[in-house]
């Protein structure tokens, strides 16, 4: 999740991060970002504040002013980009029959885009509270014969509310 911040600079320091940005060809907001993002870790670093914790799963609860974690945080970030797309990667490793209909070009459209990072968060989710013993086996078989389904859908051309309907009346 992130957080949304306006934050104000001094003249001559607003110029030296507009060289820095277009140098970096990133928009000022992003680096501005990313410097407040290392200037943190640093603070965690020398023991000034405590690190994180690892956040429970959001069950799509969002608190207001934050973004669902499945959504490139304001400003963007590289790192966020990177950890979703090897996400992406893994969930068609795990699911390749369900995501064989990608195609090429597949992470232009935002939509789609959004619901394969959705799945990706949703995933690993469902994983650590496998790992953390809050989720049984059998309870990830079932998420992984939805995704399977979700995939044999989207190939087909029939929608998710399609297959739900023929699964609860057969014939």
């Amino acid at each position: 999740m992130s957080h949304k911040y306006q934050v104000t600079l001094p003249g001559p320091v607003s110029e030296q991060l507009e060289q820095l940005a277009a140098g970096a060809e990133q928009p000022p907001t992003t680096l501005a970002g990313q410097f407040i993002q290392s200037e943190v870790a640093r603070a965690v670093a020398d023991g000034r504040v405590g690190p994180l914790r690892r956040l429970p799963p959001t069950a799509g609860a969002v608190a207001p002013g934050e973004r669902a974690r499945w959504l490139e945080p304001y400003g963007g970030d590289a790192d966020w980009r990177a950890d979703m797309w090897g996400q992406i990667v893994a969930l068609h490793g795990r699911f390749p029959k369900a995501l064989a209909g990608l195609q090429e070009g597949w992470w232009n459209e935002n939509e789609l885009l959004d619901t394969l990072c959705a799945l990706a968060v949703w995933r690993a989710e469902l994983d650590d509270a496998t790992r953390a013993g809050a989720c049984s086996p059998s309870g990830r078989r079932g998420c992984d014969e939805g995704v399977e389904a979700r995939g044999r859908c989207r190939r087909s051309g029939e929608t998710s509310e399609q297959h739900a309907t023929k699964r609860r009346h057969p014939g």
